[in-house]
């Protein structure tokens, strides 16, 4: 018969070697994080923890490494929509990032404008993740060179099932505890870039600007026909080139964090010219080709910040 020693000394072998092979486990996993095997939310989600995707705040924006193009992320506990879509070859790892948030398709999407670097990624995700409703403007054939690639976004919505909403600029529109606003311009120009429809995206009193390809005459409507344009977060505009974001639209935003969403390109972005500004006026910028995603965590108001 095993005596009482004995049995405690097997129960402790037991233990250690349950715990041994756990920290391995979890080394593992960590290994896959740093790697980009396995992404934070799985890893907590493999361990037991809690799966909420707004870990205990009140929401995020989540800019998202899509390439030289721009993809965000605005979600809380009850909805989830993204504002563009990147480019065609980020399209499968975006529906992932989402695929890690919900199970349900975005509750609402934004294109800013129908170029391939903000809405390559679309078709993918509307027959992938499914979309309820998507706001863009109305487009006239002679306002775009590739019209056919704006057909191309409606028939796909139509097909997968997507709403398709053109809001008229100072549109409100309310999702759970997300406000979203939207504003263009309604001048003549032949500059594709200066017809989106920039975005005011609200999460309780944050507030984060999103201005797509928009430049110097967008600026200037918006600062003539919108009465607050403060924004604790900025996503420079047409990622950092020099034709966007001027020192007065600066200063009137006044952010406290700029987002520049970029990649390897032939452009020269982001300019030097809007990097030294944002240095000049002590505000903290980060780049989307640095991570796979900057996520701005609300809550109460305060914001905090994860790289992944």
């Amino acid at each position: 018969m095993e005596t009482e020693k004995q049995t405690k000394i097997n129960k402790e072998r037991i233990y250690g070697v349950s715990v041994v092979v756990f920290l391995f486990i979890v080394a593992v996993l960590s290994v896959c994080v740093v790697f980009g095997v396995i992404t934070p939310t799985a890893l907590l989600a493999s361990l037991g923890a809690d799966r909420s995707r707004c870990m205990n705040v009140d929401g995020c924006f989540s800019f998202c490494n899509v390439g030289n193009g721009d993809s965000t992320l605005i979600y809380t506990n009850n909805v989830i929509g993204m504002v563009d879509f990147g480019v065609a070859d980020y399209s499968y790892s975006l529906s992932d990032k989402v695929r890690e948030l919900t199970d349900d398709p975005l509750d609402f999407a934004v294109i800013s404008h129908p170029h391939s670097d903000h809405a390559g990624g679309f078709e993918v995700l509307a027959k992938t993740v499914g979309i309820t409703r998507l706001y863009m403007r109305k487009y006239s054939e002679n306002e775009l060179e590739d019209y056919q690639f704006y057909q191309d976004i409606l028939s796909v919505a139509e097909s997968n099932g997507v709403q398709v909403i053109h809001p008229a600029s100072g549109t409100q529109i309310r999702y759970d505890t997300i406000d979203l606003n939207f504003y263009y311009h309604n001048l003549y120009t032949k500059e594709e870039n200066e017809n989106c429809l920039v975005t005011m995206a609200s999460i309780g009193d944050t507030r984060c600007l999103l201005m797509g390809d928009s430049g110097h005459l967008t600026e200037d409507v918006l600062l003539e026909q919108v009465t607050d344009l403060k924004a604790d977060i900025l996503k420079i505009g047409h990622h950092g080139s020099k034709s966007a974001t001027s020192e007065r639209f600066l200063q009137a935003i006044d952010p406290d964090y700029g987002v520049i969403c970029v990649g390897r390109n032939s452009y020269g972005h982001p300019s030097p010219e809007v990097t030294s500004l944002l240095r000049r006026y002590e505000i903290t910028f980060y780049r989307t080709d640095g991570y796979q995603q900057i996520i701005f965590m609300i809550k109460d108001s305060k914001i905090s910040l994860l790289t992944i």
